[in-house]
């Protein structure tokens, strides 16, 4: 057996000029086999006695999409069905996890709000929507949406969730003032006209622009919370 971690986005595998795996089909941007690590079963009766055996892999890629071609373990079926598990684990379960009790909380958080109309959980309820998105996209390989554009709605739920998360820790410790409400809005506002932009036209760089934004607002949260813990321990 095969065991291929990243190959993408669409792809076809032979050995000994049999296909073996089929994986989307090539140049169809509907299906992103990236999105998992692939095990690719080989039939014995297909490999050669001297051992001179021939791998070909022809792959699709879709721009901004993270596609391409990783290491190729093989070996006995055994072998690369634990390995394969192992991935399994790490790359469909954990996102799928998280993305659940995001789903979970994020929920009882909108309820709360829709009983009490307390900002606060209004701004939870939301912030762990756009993550549920976000993880959800790791393990969803046919997604219904065009690409490129579910490339800038899921680019945008991601910078969205880290910007809302910010707001609501500080709102957690009454730490949002109005020019810090206005900051977090208009990274917000700037991170999502980069994000769309960059997939719209296909600039890359516009997208690691909108990611650098970010930055600076995660590390003025973290500085207004270690000071406020600093200060409120005090006498």
């Amino acid at each position: 057996a095969l065991m291929i971690a990243k190959v993408g986005n669409q792809a076809a595998v032979r050995v000994n000029g049999a296909l073996v795996a089929q994986l989307g089909e090539l140049g169809n941007p509907t299906y992103d086999a990236a999105k998992a690590a692939q095990l690719v079963v080989v039939p014995a009766t297909l490999l050669r006695r001297d051992g001179l055996n021939e791998l070909s892999i022809d792959a699709t890629l879709q721009r901004q999409r993270a596609g391409g071609l990783s290491m190729i373990l093989y070996g006995p079926q055994a072998a690369m069905n634990a390995v394969a598990l192992d991935q399994f684990r790490w790359r469909f379960v954990g996102p799928l996890v998280i993305a659940l009790s995001l789903a979970v909380m994020g929920t009882m958080a909108l309820a709360l709000w829709w009983r009490q109309r307390d900002p606060l959980y209004g701004t939870f309820g939301l912030a762990a929507w756009l993550g549920v998105l976000r993880n959800l996209d790791q393990v969803w390989p046919d997604v219904p949406i065009p690409w490129p554009l579910w490339g800038a709605v899921v680019a945008i739920c991601y910078a969205c969730h880290l910007a809302m998360i910010c707001r609501f820790t500080l709102g957690a410790l009454n730490l949002v003032t109005r020019r810090m409400a206005r900051f977090i809005a208009t990274v917000m506002g700037l991170v999502t006209v980069l994000a769309a932009a960059s997939f719209a036209f296909g600039q890359p760089q516009l997208w690691t622009l909108g990611l650098a934004l970010l930055v600076p607002l995660g590390v003025l949260s973290c500085a207004n919370v270690f000071q406020a813990a600093w200060v409120r321990r005090l006498p």
